[in-house]
């Protein structure tokens, strides 16, 4: 008999539950829908919209140095060709991803033999987690990712515990799970590192509990793999030979403790989000702290009430996931010692088996059915009370606020129509806002542009005439996280001049206007 198709023994989820259940989920999907277009476009998400906007021979031109293949790239420019380049529609697209990986974990998870309440727990750490969330509002790959991520944690605990009962693994299942790894994979070349995680858990598997058939299992295993990931290996062959091919990376930095210490936080997301170069993390120990006081308290709980230890599927799922995990953070961090790799955003293809692996490990600890079910309540409150500082947090400008910048500028050329305006650092100023999003009968825009100095580094900025002459207004952008900005700034206002200039306070960015 096939393990998944069996239901384990408890009591089905009471009507108060699925509930509770229901709102969560609704309401991290309503967050969402919310936010799309609170913030402003930062500089990697006007780089998707540049990419995908146009001809589809200019995207696959755009997008050649990308070392990921341009799967995303080529759904968004078909995306925008129905709604246009404004924030909430090319967003929209990121949280369909997100919705539709909570429809997998539903239909993926009840293939798998856990208790009904455990099973929702994990689809709704799948809709309300703080990654997903604040991914899904970007117009970047990483929603599509975390889908792939899904998929393939999914299928790839369902094929294990298959392996682990000694029984053959169904076709369909070793084609559910090639797929997913060709969705992953082609996604973001961090699925096909993920895929590879699967793969050696996978094949560690089948060698222990399918010794007669280990040769062929690996086989096929090894086959399924290297088909998923295809797509993504010739793209990076053939950009060997491109000039400027993953030139983009060469800013990753080689990870260390404190990377690990973002990596756990964010994964249980808590509090305030703080936007960092390799991408979004939440760094307070709170979440952290409460699903280690979950599982201290599960056992407690098991402990207490001297059920009987016996196995069960959620401690074998536990195990699975969190191998995983491991494995593909740990070969990770290894392999970026040496190569550009490690980033907070990429890292999010563990956040499914991280968080999943903790709940079960919580639910298996508990012993009993009851205590399963008490946890997987827990979880679900919590995860719905974790959404409003996470709301709350997101609802602040945590991007580059290229928006608010130029509103501010047509503000000041409306006062001042002989004012002058210079743009320090690398980014394009006409690049900042897309076409839809321009008020197109607004003559300001075209003045504006006309008035606008660049000087690709402060040091090449010759600063203000001597004293003064009309208004200028001074902007420095370097990135979405610049941990420096207030020094930066004092620096700048230095070599201007304090008695005619001030501070605008416009978020991630240094604007100073001179009279």
């Amino acid at each position: 008999m096939d393990s998944t198709s069996s239901r384990p023994a408890g009591r089905r989820p009471s009507v108060g539950f699925l509930t509770l259940v229901g709102l969560v989920i609704a309401g991290a999907v309503v967050v969402r829908l919310v936010l799309l277009s609170r913030q402003s476009y930062w500089i990697d998400e006007i780089f998707s919209v540049d990419e995908s906007s146009g001809r589809l021979g200019r995207m696959l031109k755009v997008g050649s140095t990308e070392v990921h293949t341009p799967f995303y790239a080529g759904l968004l420019w078909g995306w925008m060709k129905i709604g246009g380049t404004h924030a909430i529609w090319t967003r929209l697209l990121s949280t369909l991803f997100a919705v539709i990986a909570v429809v997998v974990s539903y239909r993926g998870l009840r293939a798998v033999p856990l208790n009904d309440h455990v099973r929702w727990a994990l689809t709704v750490a799948t809709a309300a987690g703080g990654t997903s969330i604040v991914y899904s509002l970007e117009t970047r790959s990483y929603a599509l990712l975390m889908l792939g991520s899904v998929g393939l944690t999914i299928s790839t605990l369902r094929a294990a515990l298959l392996t682990l009962d000694r029984e053959e693994v169904p076709r369909r299942v070793l084609l559910t799970w090639g797929g997913w790894v060709a969705v992953a994979a082609t996604a973001h070349l961090f699925g096909a590192v993920l895929a590879l995680g699967a793969l050696a858990v996978l094949v560690v598997l089948t060698v222990v509990r399918a010794p007669r058939a280990r040769a062929r299992g690996v086989l096929v295993w090894l086959a399924v793999a290297a088909a998923g990931c295809s797509l993504q290996a010739v793209w990076i062959l053939r950009g060997l030979s491109r000039p400027g091919f993953a030139s983009g990376t060469d800013w990753i930095q080689a990870p260390n403790r404190l990377d690990l210490r973002d990596l756990i936080t964010t994964a249980f997301s808590s509090g305030t989000m703080a936007p960092r170069k390799d991408g979004f993390a939440w760094a307070s120990p709170i979440g952290v702290i409460v699903v280690v006081a979950l599982c201290l308290g599960a056992a407690l709980y098991g402990y207490l009430g001297r059920a009987r230890r016996q196995p069960t599927a959620e401690a074998t799922a536990a195990v699975i996931l969190l191998i995983l995990a491991t494995i593909v953070i740990v070969a990770v961090f290894v392999v970026s010692q040496r190569t550009h790799l490690w980033t907070l955003r990429n890292l999010v293809i563990v956040t499914p088996a991280l968080t999943w692996g903790v709940i079960c490990l919580a639910a298996a600890a508990a012993r009993t059915v009851a205590g399963r079910r008490w946890v997987a309540t827990a979880v679900v409150a919590l995860l719905g009370l974790g959404l409003v500082p996470i709301t709350i947090g997101l609802a602040h400008p945590y991007k580059t606020d290229f928006r608010g910048l130029l509103e501010y500028l047509i503000t000041v050329r409306a006062e001042r129509p002989d004012a002058e305006y210079v743009f320090l650092g690398g980014d394009r100023p006409g690049r900042w806002q897309t076409a839809s999003e321009r008020p197109a009968d607004d003559p300001a825009w075209d003045t504006l542009y006309r008035h606008m100095s660049r000087y690709p580094r402060t040091n090449r900025y010759p600063g203000l005439p001597p004293n003064g002459s009309g208004t200028t207004v001074v902007t420095y952008s370097d990135g979405v996280a610049n941990p420096h900005l207030d020094r930066d700034a004092a620096a700048l206002m230095k070599r201007l001049d304090p008695s005619i200039c001030r501070r605008v306070p416009i978020y991630s960015l240094i604007v100073i206007r001179c009279n």
